[in-house]
């Protein structure tokens, strides 16, 4: 992403709609795929594993803007460590040779987390999100 697309991106107004319901559609998916393939793919665990690592930052390095508001993003459920940690705990299985798997509190932490990105996607400037995705992919 480079910093015209930062430039170009709205600040007044969130991701546009078809492109947040594409955004959740994968995640939906990708969760689905773990929680009931035989053999998840490993862009499954990427997917969710993105959109977890985003909203940690969105949680943590905010605020954020949409328009002249101030938006501070909360880890509602305050599930989103062990979000982080039943992935981590999924993909060493995944080097073991095992299928990726998330156990049931680990399902509940991921689906919190989830919820929290998709209201992160309502209510952050587009522009917010970018920011976000561009220092995500600094700290991790």
């Amino acid at each position: 992403m480079d910093k015209l697309s930062l430039l170009m991106a709205n600040p007044d107004r969130p991701l546009k709609k078809k492109l947040r319901t594409a955004k959740l559609n994968r995640l939906y998916e990708a969760l689905r795929s773990i929680e009931q393939d035989a053999n998840p793919e490993i862009s499954a665990w990427d997917e969710l594993s993105t959109a977890v690592k985003l909203t940690d930052t969105l949680i943590n390095c905010g605020p954020w803007q949409l328009g002249d508001l101030e938006v501070r993003v909360e880890d509602s459920q305050g599930l989103l460590k062990d979000a982080m940690l039943a992935l981590a705990i999924a993909g060493i299985r995944r080097l073991e040779g095992k299928p990726l798997r998330l156990d049931g509190a680990g399902i509940q932490a991921v689906r919190a987390t989830v919820a929290d990105y998709a209201a992160c996607l309502e209510n952050v400037s587009e522009r917010s999100i970018l920011r976000a995705e561009i220092l995500t992919r600094k700290r991790f």
